[in-house]
């Protein structure tokens, strides 16, 4: 009697450690299609970055002192690859809610991001502020700054910036 418990004891012992095994490899920690993994998030967040870095490289290409059909022109061409088809049709149809070149000097040069979160829906809420530049004796330097905070929304695998607003006005 005693050696049968015994065995009763070790099948009960292996069956506890199977389930656990299969829990463990198909339910377990980083396994859930429905959690993204640490990796997934990094990669998102550097492509969000990316875009908010490259959009930020390209607000000096449109010149909001040109003629509106000129702007609309600049904005599609240069914002375009990194703009939400909605808000960028809205820039093109009102130039002047679209950010950019205001005058000839100080200019925006970049963005740098001061903040980065993950909203609940998977988009970003970035916090920045653009970088005006100016020629001087020393060579061009950053002589004013102002701050903006963007919506980055993935697209068709491809992030891009759903809302932008300057938030100092």
């Amino acid at each position: 009697m005693r050696g049968q418990t015994s065995t009763i004891v070790a099948v009960i012992i292996i069956i506890i450690l199977v389930l656990f095994g299969a829990w463990w490899i198909f339910l377990g920690p980083g396994s859930s299609p429905s959690v993204p993994s640490a990796a997934g998030n990094a990669a998102d967040e550097a492509a969000v970055r990316q875009t908010v870095t490259s959009f930020g490289s390209q607000l000096q290409m449109v010149s909001l002192m040109a003629s509106t059909s000129i702007v609309a022109d600049a904005i599609g061409q240069y914002y375009g690859p990194y703009v939400d088809p909605t808000l960028l049709q809205s820039w093109e149809a009102d130039p002047t809610s679209a950010p950019g070149r205001e005058t000839s000097s100080p200019w925006p040069d970049h963005i740098d991001i001061t903040s980065l979160v993950n909203n609940p829906d998977g988009s970003y809420t970035v916090q920045g502020s653009v970088a005006e530049e100016a020629n001087g004796a020393q060579g061009t330097t950053t002589v004013d700054s102002y701050p903006v905070s963007m919506n980055v929304e993935n697209s068709g695998g491809v992030w891009l910036i759903s809302s932008y607003a300057r938030t100092d006005q």
